[in-house]
Parts: structure tokens; sequence; C-alpha cells
């Protein structure tokens, strides 16, 4: 007999099931003033490739003091040419970026609250994606990415 409190348990027990989160995590782990150090986590079991990771976006906000750098892809931002720079992440493996901080804090703000969105696609096919023309491995990108991003 079908039991809909059974079904909810199910539900919420695989949600919370180890490797159920993001494959990606990263974090702001150190600050100096002139450069800032990410740490990214691959949590998944295969290698995956970060898209230009010390080449975001930047997106200020110096209301909140906020600073967004972001590496997502994005459809209706047409480069001349894809040429992403390419940061393999073993699986399992922890590795941390140095990233510049060029943007002087605003004068209401004590110091940047820094947000990261960064894009990633599975090493494997990514590799062999990126053989393709510029254009081709782009639309790769487009389809496939995921982020990851801090939490605020």
């Amino acid at each position: 007999m079908w039991q809909p409190g059974a079904f909810v348990l199910t539900i919420l027990l695989v949600s919370c099931a180890p490797g159920s989160g993001p494959d990606l995590v990263v974090a702001v782990v150190g600050r100096s003033v002139n450069t800032f150090n990410v740490e990214v986590v691959n949590r998944s079991s295969v290698d995956m490739l970060l898209i230009s990771p010390t080449r975001p976006n930047r997106q200020l906000d110096p209301e909140r003091c906020t600073l967004l750098l972001s590496t997502r892809v994005q459809k209706w931002i047409q480069p001349y040419a894809f040429t992403p720079d390419l940061v393999q992440i073993k699986a399992g493996e922890v590795k941390t970026l140095s990233l510049e901080l060029r943007e002087k804090v605003p004068p209401n703000c004590r110091e940047w609250n820094i947000n990261l969105e960064f894009a990633y696609v599975p090493a494997k096919e990514g590799r062999e994606a990126h053989k393709r023309k510029s254009a081709d491995f782009r639309g790769y990108v487009l389809e496939n990415q995921r982020i990851a991003q801090t939490r605020t």
C-alpha cells in the first residue's frame, strides 16, 4: 500500500545523500591588499574543467559593497572568438587559485564582499569539444556548463 509520508521521506533522504550537492565548491579563503585566494574543491568522481577562472567578468555594486566575479557563459554575450583558459580540477582535488583584486573599495565599505560564479564542464567531454571550432566549443559550454558559486 502506498504511503505519502514514506514517499516524502524517500525524497528527503535522496536529496540529502552525499554527492547530491554541486560537483565543485568554491570559496574565498584568503585576502591581501591586491589579491585574494579562491579554493576550488571537486567533490565529484570525474575530472572537471573550469572555464577561465582567473579571468572572470566583474560586476560591482558599490552600494552593497559587493563584487561579483563570474565566468558563466551567457548566450546574449557574443564574443569574437571563444578562447577560454581551461583549468583542470581532478576528481577529489582541492586547488587554490589566486586572483587580482583591482577594484578600489568604496568609501562606504570596509572591504568588498566577493561572490563567485565559476562555470565548469566535465573534463573528458570538454576536451573533446575543445578540439572543434571556437563557436562549436562555445555552444557545448552553453549547453553543458554547470556553475559553482559561493553561498551568500
